[in-house]
C-alpha cells in the first residue's frame, strides 16, 4: 500500500492506494479533525479512517461530525465515566463501575428503577408503591406471600368466578351428611357432633328431647308416630316378687317307662310385644338302678342323672306364642327297664332327660340359679334340704348298697338318696328340679327321676307392643354454637315411606330453633333423591334464614309427622342438622 502526502497552501492530503489510512497507536492529534472534505456529505466514515487503541481526538476529546457512521469505542472522557452530553449539557453517564446516571452522578438509590416522562420530560429514578399498581399490570409471575397484608381486604361475592354454586354446597352438604350416616352406622355410634353439626342415627335415645317430644316410637335405627304399650305374658303358674314376674311350667304327666299317660307336658307361653326375660329350662330326672334292671346287690348299684340345664339371663321375647314342654323323670321302682328323664324345651333350645343308672356313689350336685332360689326340691330327702336346697337342680342321686353301710346322698338339685337296704327303697330325685333317682339296696326298690322344669322371669310389664300410624313431635336435645348465635341454619333427614307416600311439608315437617325450642322456624323441605330403596328418601332444607329469632346458640330441630294411619307410615332413620 502507497502513502502519498502532497498538497498547497493549506490545502494538504494523506492519502493511500487503497482508500484507507490506519492511524496507529501511539500517534496524536492536539487538534480537532474536521472533515468537509472527505466526502461529498462531510463525513467522516469507519470505512475510511480506523482510530487505533490509545489514539486521543483533540484536547477535549471530543469528535465532531455531522454523522457518526459505524462504531464509536474507546474512553472517550478523562475521568473514565462515558457521558453523552447534548448541547453542552450533561444528560446521561455510564460509570465506571457501570452505573447509569441521569442529568450527572444521579444514580438513584437501590431498588429505584427508570421511569419515563414521556415525549416531553425527561427521564427519572422512581419508587414503585405496589399498593397503587393497577392489576392490569399483573401478568405474570409470583408475589411473595410478605406482600400480602394480614388481613386481606373485603372482597365482594360478585366479583368472584368459578366459584361452588349454592345447590352445589347443598349437594356437598347432603354427601357430607350421608358420609356421617354411614361413619355412625359403622361405629355403632348414636349421635355425633361435627363442627357446626350434629348427626343422629338413633341408635338410642341420647339425641332425643323426651320431655319436648311425644307420640313417638324408638326402634333400634329409626323413629315413627304411633303409641306403645307394656304388658306382661301369660302361661303356667304365675306369681309375682319384688317387681319381677315368675312362670312355672311342671309336668303333669307320668313317668317315663309307666306305660300309660303323657310322659311330657306342654304349654303355651303367650308374650304380647317385645322385651328381655330370662329362663331356666331343666329335664327329668333318670331312674336309679336296681336288681330289676340287673344289678347283682354286690357293691354299690347306680343313682340315676339329674336332668341338664338350659338357661339364658337376657333372652329377647317378641310378640308371638312360645310352646313349651316340661319332660317327666324316669320311672325305677320295680320296673325293669332302663328309664332315662325326658327332655325339656322352650325357646328354641333342648335341655336333655337325665341318664338312668348313672352314678356309683355319692350324688353330684347340680347348678344354682340366684334368681329361681324360690324354686327346687324342697323335702328332706335331698341333701340339705329344706334349709339350703332352693336354687339348686339337675343333681344326680346316689348310689345304693346292700351292706347297711354308709347313706349315699343324692346331690342338691333333687337328687335322690340311695338305699343302704335299710330304708325299704331308695329316694326319688325331687320333681321340679330334675333331680335324679336314688340307686337301690339289695332287693329293694330304686327312686325314679323327678320331674324337669321350665321357668320364666321378667319384669313387671317389659313387653312393649308398639303400634305405628300415629302424628309424632320429635325434638332434638340442644347443641351450643360455639362460634355465636347463628342465622343460618340446615336439616338434612332419610326418611321411608313404609306405607303410603308422605307428602313434603304436609305429612312431613322440619324446624330450626337457636334459643333451646323456645322459638322455630319452619323450612321448606324438597327431596333431593333415594337412597338404598325406592321408598327411602333424602329430604332437607338448607340455608334457612333464623336471623329473626331471639339471640341464642342453643340449637335444635323439631319434626313433626301428620296424616298418619294403618295407610300412611313414615318412618325418620338418620338426621343431621347444621348450622353457621
Amino acid at each position: 500500500m502507497a502513502i502519498v502526502i502532497s498538497g498547497v497552501n493549506n490545502n494538504d492530503k494523506i492519502t493511500a492506494s487503497d482508500g484507507t489510512i490506519d492511524l496507529l497507536s501511539g500517534v496524536n492529534f492536539e487538534s480537532t479533525i474536521s472533515a468537509p472534505a472527505f466526502s461529498a456529505t462531510g463525513n467522516i466514515t469507519a470505512n475510511s479512517i480506523n482510530v487505533g487503541m490509545g489514539v486521543q481526538l483533540g484536547n477535549a476529546g471530543v469528535a465532531t461530525a455531522t454523522t457518526f457512521v459505524g462504531n464509536l469505542t474507546g474512553n472517550v472522557n478523562a475521568t473514565s465515566n462515558l457521558l453523552l452530553q447534548i448541547g453542552g449539557s450533561e444528560k446521561f453517564r455510564v460509570g465506571s463501575s457501570g452505573q447509569l446516571g441521569i442529568g450527572g452522578a444521579n444514580y438513584g438509590t437501590s431498588g429505584q428503577v427508570l421511569s419515563s416522562g414521556g415525549s416531553g420530560s425527561a427521564a427519572t429514578w422512581q419508587t414503585i408503591d405496589l399498593s397503587n399498581l393497577s392489576a392490569t399490570n399483573l401478568t405474570s409471575g409470583t408475589i411473595p406471600d410478605a406482600r400480602f397484608p394480614a388481613t386481606l381486604p373485603a372482597v365482594s361475592g360478585a366479583n368472584l368466578t368459578n366459584v361452588a354454586s349454592s345447590s352445589d354446597l347443598n349437594t356437598l352438604e347432603n354427601n357430607v351428611a350421608i358420609l356421617g350416616f354411614k361413619v355412625a352406622t359403622n361405629g355403632s355410634l348414636a349421635r355425633y357432633s361435627l363442627v357446626n353439626q350434629v348427626i343422629d342415627e338413633f341408635n338410642n335415645a341420647t339425641g332425643i328431647d323426651t320431655s319436648a317430644s311425644s307420640q313417638y316410637v324408638l326402634e333400634s335405627g329409626y323413629v315413627f308416630g304411633g303409641t306403645s304399650t307394656s304388658g306382661n305374658a301369660t302361661g303356667g303358674t304365675i306369681t309375682t316378687v319384688s317387681g319381677y314376674k315368675y312362670h312355672q311350667f311342671t309336668h303333669t304327666g307320668t313317668l317315663n317307662g309307666s306305660g300309660s299317660g303323657s310322659y311330657t307336658t306342654s304349654y303355651n307361653f303367650v308374650v304380647p310385644g317385645t322385651g328381655t326375660l330370662e329362663y331356666l329350662i331343666v329335664g327329668g330326672g333318670g331312674r336309679g338302678e336296681s336288681s330289676h334292671t340287673g344289678w347283682n346287690q354286690a357293691g354299690y348299684s347306680k343313682g340315676g342323672e339329674g336332668g341338664q340345664r338350659q338357661h339364658n339371663s337376657s333372652y329377647t321375647a317378641t310378640a308371638q306364642t312360645y310352646t313349651i314342654v316340661v319332660g317327666g323323670g324316669g320311672e325305677g321302682w320295680t320296673s325293669s327297664a332302663v328309664n332315662n328323664g325326658q327332655n325339656s324345651s322352650g325357646f328354641g333350645v333342648t335341655a336333655n332327660g337325665g341318664r338312668a343308672n348313672y352314678i356309683t356313689g355319692p350324688g353330684i350336685d347340680g347348678t344354682y340359679y340366684a334368681n329361681f332360689n324360690q324354686f327346687g326340691a324342697q323335702n328332706a330327702n335331698y341333701t340339705g334340704c329344706p334349709s339350703n336346697c332352693l336354687g339348686w337342680f339337675g343333681g344326680s342321686g346316689g348310689s345304693g348298697r346292700s351292706d347297711s353301710g354308709a347313706i349315699q346322698y343324692g346331690g342338691r338339685g333333687g337328687g335322690g338318696w340311695g338305699d343302704n337296704s335299710q330304708y325299704g327303697g331308695a329316694y326319688s330325685g325331687g320333681n321340679g328340679a330334675g333331680g335324679g333317682g336314688g340307686g337301690a339296696g339289695a332287693a329293694y326298690a330304686a327312686g325314679n327321676g323327678g320331674h324337669g322344669v321350665v321357668l320364666v322371669r321378667y319384669a313387671n310389664n317389659a313387653f312393649v307392643t308398639l303400634t305405628e300410624g300415629g302424628n309424632a313431635t320429635l325434638q332434638s336435645v340442644d347443641t351450643t354454637a360455639v362460634d355465636g348465635a347463628p342465622t343460618k341454619a340446615d336439616l338434612i333427614m332419610l326418611i321411608e315411606n313404609f306405607a303410603g307416600t308422605a307428602t313434603l311439608n304436609t305429612d312431613i315437617k322440619g324446624y330450626i330453633s337457636r334459643d333451646s325450642g323456645t322459638t322455630f322456624t319452619q323450612g321448606t323441605l324438597v327431596d333431593e333423591g333415594s337412597y338404598a330403596t325406592s321408598t327411602k328418601k333424602i329430604i332437607a332444607f338448607h340455608d334457612l334464614d333464623i336471623s329473626g329469632q331471639p339471640s341464642g346458640t342453643s340449637v335444635c330441630y323439631k319434626i313433626t309427622t301428620h296424616n298418619q294411619s294403618a295407610s300412611k307410615k313414615t318412618r325418620i332413620h338418620a338426621v343431621s342438622h347444621g348450622w353457621k
